[in-house]
């Protein structure tokens, strides 16, 4: 365990401190102000991201990489208002890949595609399996206010039973019996039981905000600005932060202007699930072609 993971244990821990002691309206606008700081800035410099990958001596934006990215985000913000269920089935397929890609993306490159993309998969629905769990009645309220249906009332309690089943099976088939394999993910499998403390501890939004923030977003951040600059210092995060921040501007004010329509907090967070996943899909294309060229 690194320095960086250390550290955001620790932070963790003061998320679970922020949980006992805070009330729930600091837990919403911590973990609101969280999702909008860092979690949004992640993804602000995927257009310099995909610049690069198409021509890193260019200088300026390309302008029809601009509308084209502009345009998928777009269409991911309409279809939820289109076709609901579609949207939110691609939602929650996409980010699981992504979510359990940002963890193992350092794994030994010995392994077979396959196992690699199944074992992401199945890591990332993991986590939203254990999320979904902890608050099954307020996760089932917004995917109706989302479907506009009271009829998705889905079991997540038993569907969290299920995935844990097969995840295992998958380790112990694909994983414990191949020679190396497990102590490359070793400490991603001890990280679930603290993911599941952290879900189970607190409010959907806080609960999602601190693994999110802190496990992915962070990572994500080092990763990009280690590809971009070559290094991780103050002076490369510094560049980041002033080439993402008008795109950051942009997508927090817009994602905070959806919250005054919201008449109540699961409003609020099916509001702030339509934003996240409208931004998510070019993100997480672009997060796979940087770890690809990264490897």
């Amino acid at each position: 365990m690194n320095k960086i993971e250390k550290i955001l244990i620790l932070a963790s821990f003061g998320g679970l401190f922020v949980r006992s002691y805070g009330s729930a309206t600091v837990e919403l606008i911590a973990g609101l102000t969280l999702i909008l700081s860092f979690g949004v800035l992640h993804g602000a410099n995927d257009l310099l991201l995909l610049q690069q990958f198409k021509s890193p001596h260019t200088l300026g934006l390309d302008r029809h990489l601009l509308m084209r990215y502009i345009a998928v985000v777009v269409l991911a913000a309409l279809l939820f208002f289109w076709l609901p269920v579609l949207a939110i089935i691609s939602f929650v397929l996409t980010s699981s890949y992504h979510f359990g890609e940002q963890h193992s993306e350092r794994y030994d490159s010995s392994w077979k595609a396959l196992d690699r993309y199944v074992f992401r998969f199945l890591y990332g629905w993991l986590l939203f399996a254990l999320l979904f769990a902890a608050h099954q009645a307020e996760v089932n309220g917004v995917l109706a206010t989302l479907t506009h249906s009271n009829l998705l009332d889905f079991p997540w309690r038993r569907i969290l039973v299920g995935t844990v089943i097969f995840f295992a099976l998958f380790v112990l088939w694909r994983i414990v019996s191949i020679p190396g394999r497990l102590q490359s993910v070793a400490r991603d499998l001890l990280l679930l039981p603290f993911f599941a403390l952290i879900f189970f501890s607190g409010s959907l939004i806080w609960g999602f905000a601190v693994y999110f923030i802190l496990w992915h977003s962070i990572p994500s951040l080092l990763a990009q600005v280690q590809f971009l600059y070559g290094n991780s210092e103050w002076r490369s995060f510094r560049m980041y932060f002033k080439s993402a921040f008008w795109y950051w501007l942009a997508a927090a004010i817009g994602i905070t202007a959806t919250f005054f329509f919201s008449s109540s907090v699961q409003e609020l967070t099916s509001f702030l699930f339509a934003a996240l996943a409208a931004i998510t899909f070019p993100h997480a294309f672009v997060m796979l072609r940087l770890f690809k060229k990264s490897a």
